[in-house]
């Protein structure tokens, strides 16, 4: 099953990056569907199917739910959408965070799960998919308002796409402004501190392959050596953060000129105060899954909060205070002109890039362990 999975999602990439029409996406009941492998959820969103963004009153009246995420105003836009949840199931959600994915592990190998809901990078939900995630459970998480791409997994349902982003102080570069990949390798022309998300290797090894002039349509597989070869040229003026809370604080007080950022961390910060701008070449989108670590005590809490968390309304607002795109594709958020400005599904942002999900699955261990020696070498 989880094959099918991967390869599901892989043609969900190419789909977009064509601007295929609009299809209706089926419910994964099928792909869910080894049940002896699932744990089995309550009826949570009241008689008859599931219907997403809803729960039933009271069904989960003195229990708790710990969610997970990357911390800052996403953490706070995605908890205030949860808000119906909380006040019509009767749970307690309690944060954590931020996100990382060697800690699911950790809780997943002692046996001491203390997470039940947690927000993470595609590849890492579809590779460890069975292992260290359980499996949805698809008769309470509803998927037929999910748009076109955005399809679920086994064990993930994609909640938001993620824009990874060149951004710049426009102060610090106010005579000349870095417009694409190649640009954020130059620090001979661009000179400055380059912020890069240390928790995970990929788009930063996309990103110095095509700064290095690789076509999109040559990425894969990838060249490591040589990613790592063009990463090298700038290893001495790169500043590496763990989180999005991090990387905002950091361009808000000029830790950063320059970052490889996720697009709604940059609105964050511009909301803020900060002098910050985007390029609008070849950003790479990628989906954030919410998933459920294997072992969760509260598996059918957490499939129903799921459920809630994709609905139109909860979609809409959480869109609307981060500007990340949702997937519900009867959403209609009300944005600000500069929120507006942020959306990288859209123009004028152009050429827009997607991760191999299969790839990444296969070698995400590997590049991720090389990565880390990388960084901290």
């Amino acid at each position: 099953m989880k094959e099918i999975a991967v390869s599901r999602v892989r043609s969900n990439w190419v789909r977009l990056a064509a601007g295929a029409a609009a299809l209706a996406v089926l419910p994964l009941s099928g792909c869910a569907g080894d049940e002896e492998d699932a744990k089995p959820s309550s009826t949570a969103t009241s008689a008859g199917p599931a219907k997403a963004g809803t729960v039933a009153e009271g069904i989960f009246d003195g229990r708790t739910v710990t969610f997970v995420s990357w911390g800052g105003e996403i953490q706070d836009a995605q908890v205030a959408a949860l808000d119906g949840f909380v006040e019509t199931s009767g749970a307690e959600i309690v944060q954590d965070g931020p996100t990382d994915g060697a800690k699911i592990k950790a809780q997943v190998d002692a046996g001491v799960v203390n997470w039940d809901v947690v927000d993470i990078a595609d590849n890492w939900a579809v590779a460890n998919c069975g292992t260290l995630l359980e499996k949805i459970d698809y008769s309470v998480v509803d998927t037929s308002e999910m748009m076109p791409g955005a399809e679920p997994t086994e064990c993930g349902v994609p909640v938001i796409a993620t824009g990874n982003v060149l951004a710049y102080n426009e102060e610090v570069y106010a005579d000349e402004a870095p417009s694409g990949w190649a640009d954020f390798f130059d620090t001979e022309k661009f000179p400055g501190k380059r912020g890069i998300y240390i928790g995970n290797p990929s788009v930063a090894l996309e990103v110095a392959l095509l700064a290095d002039g690789v076509a999109p349509e040559d990425l894969y597989p990838l060249d490591v050596d040589r990613a790592f070869a063009k990463l090298d040229t700038i290893k001495d003026d790169i500043v590496f953060w763990d989180g999005g809370a991090t990387v905002q604080q950091m361009m808000e007080s000029g830790q950063i000129d320059m970052g490889l950022v996720w697009s709604g961390r940059v609105y964050g910060a511009v909301e803020a105060g900060a002098p910050w701008a985007v390029a609008h070449e070849q950003p790479f989108l990628t989906y954030d899954y919410l998933v459920i670590p294997k072992g969760s005590e509260n598996a059918d809490v957490a499939n129903a909060l799921i459920n809630y968390y994709i609905g139109a309304e909860q979609q809409a607002s959480i869109t609307e205070k981060i500007t990340y795109p949702g997937v519900n594709k009867n959403a209609e958020p009300e944005l600000s002109e500069n929120a507006a400005a942020f959306q990288v599904d859209k123009a004028p942002f152009s050429d827009q890039q997607y991760l191999d999900l299969d790839y990444w699955v296969e070698h995400l261990d590997e590049l991720t362990d090389r990565w880390t020696s990388w960084a901290n070498g």
